[in-house]
């Protein structure tokens, strides 16, 4: 991702407060090809937000609210945005 794009900050207690567990049938709408953030944690934890707010981590599945999720990220200054 740092070739690609832009690295963020995000708080874990915050990001996972604005998970909510998927319904079955959301789970299913995930897109793997259309991923639009990947957030690592220390604890080896790594989570998937696709196009939709739909998120993967493992096989267990989230929503988020879109407009939450981006406005806890934090630019990290030294990435390369363009």
């Amino acid at each position: 991702m740092s070739e690609h794009g832009c690295l963020y900050y995000i708080d874990k207690q915050l990001f996972l407060k604005i998970l909510n567990k998927a319904p079955s049938n959301k789970a299913n709408l995930y897109n793997p090809s259309n991923v639009r953030a990947r957030i690592d944690f220390p604890d080896m934890t790594v989570y998937f937000v696709d196009h939709l707010g739909t998120v993967r981590s493992g096989s267990d599945f989230y929503v988020i609210d879109r407009s939450k999720f981006a406005s806890l990220l934090r630019l990290k200054e030294r990435s390369r945005c363009r």
